[in-house]
């Protein structure tokens, strides 16, 4: 391999033993061939690693192996990987998802056509259990292209401050600007690394959004329940406020949002998560868990919230009399639901 790739791929994996081997076989079946691909194993038990062994004949492939750190230490694992690369650019994909022939050379295109572009991504099928759709929905791109670019700088804050609309799964950047920038951001105990990286890079530099579904995102049963979410955006309603706050005069004149009507989505939006997330626990008989839930929703919801107030009331009740919220919802509404 020459020193220098175009792409290092970079793989975390942990109990990927059923998926990892697409992976792997996904990125030799690249058309471009310039890339090598760098994958680290965050203390897998389920015999991962005895299914990366035959690949390492490749001579473009690098395994590592690490004691468990945990999803609220990612930045840590991106950054090992990220030290370790030879590559022009850092292209994501970690050891359960799987991408398209066509990933490497429609992100190459974009970036060489796009010289001030400091990231590129794609359109990605995600794989729910029984479920699939695609993200970004092209609708949600025509109505707001210039988020969507990044262009002008800053233009994506009026989306990010919202919703993560950027997928892991294949995004590619400048791996010189990435470590400029000190690399993947860290949050603590934050289960995930691509939003506050992003947040951390509409600052910087352009987007370049490549229309085509070029890579496939498994999210399994653990990953998708209530509890992930509440882990997930508890921890980043300070980052957006931090974020907002670091914003230059010149970037700021490109968003149209203030910082007092995010801070008012996230106060709502947290209210309603750490509420489903009580329902869930509800459900699942974690009558101790829900009371914890529910209670922290009292110190967070805004007032006007009557609709809900009246569920995290009704859920505590319920947490201390052991009635799962499934019960009564059916009971009143016919409907077998848990929102």
């Amino acid at each position: 391999m020459k020193d220098q790739p175009m792409f290092s791929v970079v793989c975390l994996t942990y109990n990927h033993a059923a998926y990892i081997q697409q992976c792997i076989e996904s990125v030799q079946q690249q058309t471009c061939k310039d890339w090598e691909l760098l994958i680290l194993d965050d203390g897998s038990v389920d015999g991962s690693g005895e299914q990366v062994r035959p690949y390492l004949k490749d001579e473009r492939i690098r395994y590592f192996y690490q004691e468990n750190k945990g999803s609220g230490r990612l930045s840590e694992n991106y950054n090992f990987l990220l030290s370790k690369a030879q590559g022009t650019y850092i292209t994501i994909l970690e050891g359960d998802d799987y991408a398209e022939p066509g990933l490497l050379s429609s992100h190459r295109e974009a970036m060489l056509g796009n010289p001030e572009a400091i990231l590129s991504y794609n359109r990605v099928r995600v794989m729910d259990p029984g479920h699939f759709w695609e993200a970004p929905k092209p609708s949600d791109v025509e109505k707001d292209p210039a988020a969507f670019a990044n262009d002008p700088v800053g233009s994506a804050y009026n989306r990010l401050f919202y919703s993560c609309f950027i997928p892991a799964q294949g995004t590619t950047v400048r791996r010189d600007v990435l470590l400029e920038q000190g690399g993947f951001e860290k949050v603590e105990e934050l289960p995930t690394v691509d939003y506050p990286t992003w947040l951390k890079l509409a600052s910087v530099g352009s987007f370049v959004f490549i229309p085509q579904t070029l890579a496939h995102w498994r999210r399994h049963g653990g990953q998708t329940t209530k509890m992930r979410v509440v882990k997930l955006y508890s921890p980043m309603i300070p980052v957006f406020e931090q974020v907002y706050d670091r914003l230059s005069p010149d970037i700021r004149s490109h968003v149209q949002v203030t910082k007092k009507q995010v801070m008012q989505f996230w106060a709502e939006n947290m209210t309603k998560i750490l509420i489903r997330g009580g329902k869930y626990q509800l459900q699942s008989r974690a009558w101790k868990e829900a009371r914890k839930l529910l209670l922290e929703s009292f110190t967070r919801w805004p007032r006007w919230l009557l609709f809900w107030r009246f569920q995290a009331v009704l859920g505590l009740i319920f947490s201390v009399i052991h009635i799962p919220w499934i019960h009564w919802y059916q009971m009143f509404s016919g409907k077998n639901s848990s929102e």
